[in-house]
């Protein structure tokens, strides 16, 4: 189980990333981002923190941050409008965001139009881009935060667990910040048990404990990941990609690549260029993400299709 865990960091434009996307499967993954999901299409099934919830058309899904969540569609690929939002865009206003627990999944009711509309009129107006878009994305959010705040939070800043959880969290989330951000670099246990100011012992059954993985393991994973974006988006030699992931011996990283998908880098390389066995493969993902005018017109059909008119 432990191997399939990946962790995932998309790139983000003022600490948020929007986007249109099928998933036919989504290996058990985690990011630091909170993630919101709005069900376009299907009945997928989501496996979070191993329960499983089943959801169906017009349905909201959040995820808390650095929460481990699988992604299954049952019958046919499912459709979602995703929102990916770093706990760093409510600094300076919300600090108490990383001591919030949202608990719950907003299931379709008329009652929700409000909510629905707001997260498709915030993905029109981030792809649209038109005068003081930033601004008018912003105040969408807000909406959209102050509703789930209100109706889907968990914030108990006075309970001595509660703050333990959250301390925890923020641990986790620097360990996995500087680990992605230093990957390619030599990264010990003990230089990060220095900076969080923990023995080695303590850390290293704390990673174990929140990722399922050693931190060897895990940083080797990471590194693996990065090597296979490498491979399946630009025309480095493989060898130069092994250096520029971290990785101090290219058998190392073909180690990385047998114990995770089952083959060396240049059968990866081989399968990827052929377009072979998408879905199971590394156990990731099978997913198409749509471009802009696809998700302005599947945004005006769903608006039509829930009758759903702008507030006044």
């Amino acid at each position: 189980m432990s191997e399939k865990l990946e962790v995932i960091y998309y790139p983000s434009i003022d600490n948020m990333k929007l986007f249109v996307v099928d998933i036919e499967y989504r290996s058990p993954h985690t990011h630091p981002e909170i993630e919101v999901l709005f069900v376009f299409k299907g009945n997928p099934i989501f496996i979070i923190n191993d329960e499983k919830f089943e959801f169906h058309q017009g349905d909201i899904i959040i995820i808390n941050s650095n929460e481990k969540h699988e992604i299954i569609s049952s019958n046919e690929t499912s459709t979602f409008l995703v929102l990916n939002i770093s706990t760093k865009y409510f600094e300076g206003y919300f600090s108490q965001i990383n001591q919030i627990t949202f608990k719950g999944h907003c299931t379709y009711s008329p009652k929700h139009k409000l909510l629905i509309y707001t997260f498709l009129n915030l993905a029109r107006l981030y792809i649209e881009k038109s005068d003081f878009y930033k601004v008018r994305c912003a105040s969408m959010i807000n909406i959209m935060f102050v509703y789930l705040l209100d109706n889907y939070s968990r914030y108990d800043i006075y309970n001595d667990k509660s703050q333990d959880s959250c301390q925890n969290k923020l641990r986790l989330g620097r360990i996995i910040n500087y680990v992605e951000e230093n990957y390619y670099d030599k990264i010990s246990l003990k230089d990060m048990a220095d900076r969080e100011g923990v023995s080695v012992y303590f850390l290293s059954r704390f990673i174990h404990k929140y990722l399922e993985l050693s931190f060897q393991d895990y940083l080797t994973f990471v590194r693996f990941n990065h090597a296979r974006e490498l491979i399946l988006t630009s025309d480095m030699k493989l060898v130069d990609i092994c250096y520029q992931c971290g990785f101090s011996d290219y058998r190392y990283m073909t180690q990385a690549f047998k114990k995770y998908c089952e083959c060396t880098p240049k059968e990866f390389k081989l399968k990827a260029t052929t377009l072979m066995t998408p879905k199971g493969f590394l156990g990731t993902t099978s997913q198409r993400i749509y471009n802009n005018d696809e998700v302005l017109n599947i945004i005006e059909d769903t608006i039509k299709y829930y009758n759903l008119i702008e507030p006044r």
